[in-house]
């Protein structure tokens, strides 16, 4: 278990590095933007297919993100980061209804497709995924 939850956390830190290093620059919006622009094409070039495959990644999201959860909380043996986890999933669980919800109003037309995501909650989910990726990661490695 110790094994997999080091390769989850270092996939989820390389990948949340790339947001990560962004908003550390200021340049955020640009590249909020330009993922945002490739939704969309995809979702254009998808068409009505986009819909079931868009529920096929929030699902499989959110069982992967249930995997690292739990992985986290029975290998890690420190309080700290423990409780951090706690927190952090309690957050993540807002975040994710909150996700799920707007694709829901987006798919029933309520809403555009620019205001699926919330930006600053986005950038406050990938900032706690980089550090506490790293923090698993380190206590992996170091405890």
């Amino acid at each position: 278990m110790t094994v997999v939850l080091g390769i989850f956390a270092g996939i989820i830190f390389i990948v949340y590095s790339l947001y990560f290093v962004q908003i550390i620059k200021g340049s955020q919006r640009d590249f909020e933007q330009e993922m945002l622009a490739a939704f969309a094409g995809w979702m254009i070039e998808t068409g009505a297919a986009a819909r079931r495959t868009v529920r096929i990644l929030v699902i499989l999201s959110v069982a992967l993100e249930i995997a690292y959860f739990v992985l986290t909380l029975l290998v890690v043996d420190n309080l700290l980061l423990i409780t951090f986890t706690g927190a952090f999933i309690m957050l993540e669980t807002l975040h994710l209804f909150s996700l799920i919800m707007n694709f829901i109003r987006f798919f029933a037309g309520t809403i555009v497709l620019k205001q699926i995501f919330i930006w600053r909650v986005e950038r406050l989910s990938a900032m706690l995924f980089f550090t506490h990726s790293f923090l698993v990661l380190a206590s992996l490695i170091f405890f």
